[in-house]
């Protein structure tokens, strides 16, 4: 009974400061869904900088220059989108998105907004801070890096290390030629621009 009450307190606890923020902190702060983006991006950078450096990694995220896909590098491109884990479907924003002569990777991460109190749970500023800390000893990496969290109007703010999110599982799909994707090629030339999503049951076959 003590633990219970002591939880609740807590999150009383947690509940008022955070009310204290919004008192005295600017709201211009990114909503949950694009909170959520960013993260599955910089889960997938922080896997890149293991694998091919500080420089190489950052300068690979392409998703903040408004490029086709999230990440490019070495003929390599993936496409990074983050949703809940109840999701059916996964949401292709442009014809660009999943184009490519070459092979590449639709990377999902079945993500959710979660309690404080959660332990596995991490909040946008925890997983920006360990990007940092990665980079730390890399003045052209950290500096890059910096530039593009200012592309997506990203600002350290006291907010972003409440909402804490937890990770469900992550899922990689090989989009190849038979993969199902609307591009401009197979499409009426008079549509310019297109929205559409994409079943992950039908797509499981692709699942790496």
């Amino acid at each position: 009974m003590k633990a219970e009450t002591h939880k609740i307190e807590f999150v009383i606890q947690r509940y008022t400061k955070w009310l204290k923020l919004m008192e005295h902190v600017r709201l211009d702060i990114m909503s949950n869904s694009m909170q959520k983006g960013l993260l599955g991006e910089l889960m997938y950078l922080k896997e890149l900088i293991s694998i091919l450096g500080d420089v190489k990694a950052v300068h690979s995220w392409s998703g903040p220059d408004d490029a086709d896909q999230d990440f490019v590098y070495d003929n390599i491109w993936a496409e990074i989108k983050a949703i809940s884990a109840s999701a059916e479907t996964v949401s292709i924003s442009s014809l660009e998105q999943l184009d490519s002569d070459t092979s590449g990777t639709l990377r999902v991460y079945f993500l959710e907004a979660t309690t404080p109190d959660n332990n596995h749970g991490f909040t946008l500023f925890q997983v920006i801070s360990e990007v940092r800390a990665r980079i730390s000893s890399n003045p052209e990496a950290n500096e890059l890096f910096e530039n593009k969290l200012f592309m997506y109007s990203y600002k350290d703010n006291p907010l972003y290390d409440i909402q804490k999110y937890y990770l469900h599982s992550v899922n990689d799909y090989v989009v190849r030629d038979n993969f199902p994707r609307i591009t401009k090629d197979n499409i009426n030339p008079a549509i310019v621009q297109a929205q559409y999503s994409i079943s992950l049951a039908a797509i499981d076959d692709f699942k790496k």
